[in-house]
């Protein structure tokens, strides 16, 4: 079996494809980068619909996912259950993940198949450093929206025992007009240990 980079006319082996997934998920920077060197799409989709940045966003690999991005990885690309790289990162508490992917451009508001944002996922596992990079690090994000059954962020973190993001959350609601200035992202920890500048 072959899989075939058609933007770049470039046939790949299975095995090819998978050696760059799994360097991707075990932060092996040099594999992925030597195989991008030599014409990998960082975009490529493997048979269970994964991609190397979703492979790394999963695996919390930050130095693999900038190498990607870099290279020009689609940072919202999604699989067949609408999960992009940022749903995963916030649903496995990976803080830095979410705030290179942010940086990046993620949308952070994007819906998968289920109607939750990447808000709701991180609501959901009480990961309280991921929603409050969400809701002090961005542009106010939109605390109303509900998902399929009609559950939004708040219901969502209190429905799961989630208590410090579901309090996070009601604070994030009701203080909304007199919230401070938002942390840059380039000032936290990940980016002063790998400095970037963001493509224009």
């Amino acid at each position: 079996m072959i899989l075939t980079d058609t933007s770049k006319e470039t046939v790949w082996s299975l095995d090819e494809y998978n050696v760059f997934l799994e360097a991707a998920g075990n932060g092996d920077a040099v594999t992925v980068q030597r195989l991008l060197d030599r014409g990998m799409d960082p975009d490529t989709v493997g048979p269970r619909g994964w991609t190397a940045l979703r492979k790394a966003a999963a695996a919390n690999r930050g130095e693999v996912a900038l190498e990607l991005l870099k290279r020009g990885a689609t940072v919202d690309a999604a699989d067949y259950l609408g999960q992009t790289a940022l749903m995963i990162a916030c649903s496995h508490g990976h803080h830095d993940m979410v705030l290179l992917l942010l940086f990046y451009g993620a949308d952070p508001e994007r819906k998968n198949a289920t109607g939750r944002t990447p808000l709701m996922l991180a609501a959901a596992n009480g990961n309280a450093r991921v929603v409050g990079a969400l809701l002090d690090r961005l542009p106010p994000v939109d605390l109303s929206p509900c998902d399929r059954i009609g559950k939004s962020a708040v219901d969502i973190a209190i429905m799961n025992g989630q208590r410090r993001a579901a309090e996070m959350l009601q604070a994030a609601h009701a203080a909304r007009s007199m919230r401070g200035t938002a942390v840059r992202l380039e000032e936290e920890p990940f980016f002063r240990r790998h400095p970037v500048r963001k493509c224009a």
